[in-house]
């Protein structure tokens, strides 16, 4: 088992090695093409006054995170709360719907 390892870990090495020789190549083709810089997006009134609404009704321990790209929560984060439903998406529904 422990030479396997060493092999995988020699094997990952070379790889990582080579991707950043191709990398250096003209014309490579990147897997993850940078993101261009765009203009920030901020959230609307209407959405910061429901985030508001929605603190008042669960809690100000809740805190989301906006995107610059589209002004939509990224993120939302707090305590637990109940929501009615049998099945994930049911309670997925009930959330959306809060």
């Amino acid at each position: 088992m422990f030479n396997n390892k060493i092999k995988l870990s020699s094997i990952l090495i070379v790889i990582f090695i080579a991707n950043l020789l191709l990398a250096q190549q003209p014309g490579y083709i990147k897997t993850f093409p940078e993101i261009p810089e765009g203009p920030t997006v901020s959230p609307s009134s209407e959405q910061l006054e429901s985030f508001k609404n929605f603190q008042k009704k669960y809690g100000k321990n809740w805190k989301v995170r906006w995107s610059n790209r589209t002004g939509t929560p990224v993120s939302l984060l707090g305590p637990p709360i109940q929501i009615p439903g049998t099945n994930a998406e049911e309670i997925a529904k009930q959330f959306l719907k809060m």
